[in-house]
């Protein structure tokens, strides 16, 4: 079952990458090299996100009183991703953001 949702996740991650290649090329001619090293960066910032979500987590799970509930890493990495990376980053490139995130989970 893991294994399936990993599928998925990076079928979706390659999917979304193909559609950020496609509007790169749309927007200017050859630039497959651009958008391949920024396809990477977003990968390696959703894996940063989702390590400080989880410094996050556990620092959270030292609290006592002051805790309600554990942090959730999904429901807070698509809080971000919706609040704040949806905002900054173009459409297709937070398509793959989300997509990469998904996989770092």
């Amino acid at each position: 079952m893991a294994q399936d949702l990993r599928t998925l996740r990076l079928a979706a991650f390659d999917a979304h990458s193909r559609d950020f290649l496609q509007e790169a090329r749309r927007r200017r001619d050859g630039e497959d090299r651009l958008a391949r090293r920024e396809i990477e960066s977003l990968a390696g910032l959703a894996d940063q996100v989702v390590r400080s979500l989880g410094d996050w987590r556990d620092r959270a799970a030292r609290l006592d009183f002051a805790l309600r509930a554990p942090l959730d890493l999904p429901i807070a990495a698509r809080a971000l991703t919706e609040t704040v990376f949806d905002d900054m980053l173009e459409p297709e490139a937070t398509r793959v953001f989300a997509a990469a995130i998904d996989l770092a989970l």
